[in-house]
């Protein structure tokens, strides 16, 4: 019986440390998931960052090709009117290109991109001193100073705007880079957290199907040995020439030995499950008290009265 109970206690220290290691397996799987998650989230956003500035060097390169544009309309309209109605767009322009400059700046640079910002910067301040002065001529009554505007526009704003231009395509060039490399180190990554969770999940499973083999394996080998074990308690018993009655904690009848069935008149399998006091009928006269209700007041409360030996025992017939 102790070696039993030993198996017992070693096979629920086996299922404590399986579930405590499936734990741990299930916590690794889910950080991984949600490390994957949070890398593919990021990888959106880098891409969606950069997609944003595309559309915003989009609209630089628009502002700086409509102001040149509009410059040159100033210069061959010969209404002054007119003239007022370009210079304002002029304006907006400036304005436009200013917001969505400051916007790109705002959405944060890197090493490279700074890099192509700086160096456009000194084209676009000389640029625009050349296009504010080309502007400003062609705002005057007098023919020959419109034509040195159209000079200046066409000998160096034009010049200066396609190295303007240029910049810009640099930073397209460099913000699909980025998205494709994105895409990239996406695919990568999810190559790779994929066949991890794939091993890591088919360790798991291969864990607790080890761990079930296991149990069930040492869980049929204690029952096999309890089962031996009560056979073997059951021969004991009836060899013994006393009369043997066992019950479970709620005195219900589990097992009559021969003894005590020739004596009560009953058979084990008959009253298998009822209760002690059905069965075990004897009378102590001198405490007036019947045994059975002894044995029941022991197993609910712990008490017991020891009886006399004035003790008469019926049988299933009532004899005594």
């Amino acid at each position: 019986m102790s070696l039993t109970l030993r198996r017992k206690s070693e096979l629920i220290y086996i299922l404590l440390l399986g579930f405590g290691i499936l734990i741990a397996l299930l916590t690794v799987f889910a950080f991984m998931s949600k490390s994957h998650m949070d890398a593919s989230f990021e990888t959106i956003q880098g891409s969606s960052r950069a997609s944003d500035k595309m559309e915003i060097i989009t609209n630089l390169i628009e502002a700086a090709r409509s102001r040149t544009r509009l410059t040159l309309e100033m210069i061959n309209e010969d209404d002054p009117f007119v003239k007022d109605e370009i210079n304002m767009k002029l304006d907006a322009q400036a304005n436009y290109f200013f917001v969505n400059r400051t916007r790109l700046i705002e959405m944060g640079l890197n090493h490279d991109e700074h890099s192509i910002i700086d160096d456009q910067n000194k084209a676009i301040m000389a640029a625009l001193t050349m296009q504010r002065q080309a502007a400003e001529m062609a705002m005057s009554d007098d023919p020959e100073v419109v034509k040195q505007a159209q000079k200046i526009l066409i000998d160096e704003v034009y010049t200066r705007q396609g190295v303007i231009i240029d910049y810009f395509l640099q930073l397209l060039a460099y913000q699909k880079s980025v998205i494709d490399q994105s895409r990239e180190d996406a695919r990568l990554h999810y190559l790779s957290s994929n066949q991890m969770q794939l091993l890591l999940f088919s360790a798991i499973l291969l864990f607790a199907f080890a761990v079930a083999a296991y149990v069930i394996r040492k869980t049929t080998s204690t029952e096999k040995e309890l089962f031996l074990e009560k056979e073997k308690a059951q021969i004991t018993l009836k060899s013994v020439g006393d009369a043997i009655i066992t019950t479970d904690s709620a005195g219900l009848v589990e097992y009559l030995n021969p003894v005590a069935e020739k004596l009560t008149g009953y058979i084990t399998h008959d009253v298998t499950g009822q209760s002690i006091t059905q069965i075990f009928r004897a009378y102590d006269e001198k405490n007036q008290l019947w045994l059975a209700d002894t044995i029941m007041n022991y197993l609910r409360d712990g008490t017991y009265n020891m009886p006399s030996n004035d003790i008469i025992l019926y049988d299933a017939d009532d004899n005594f």
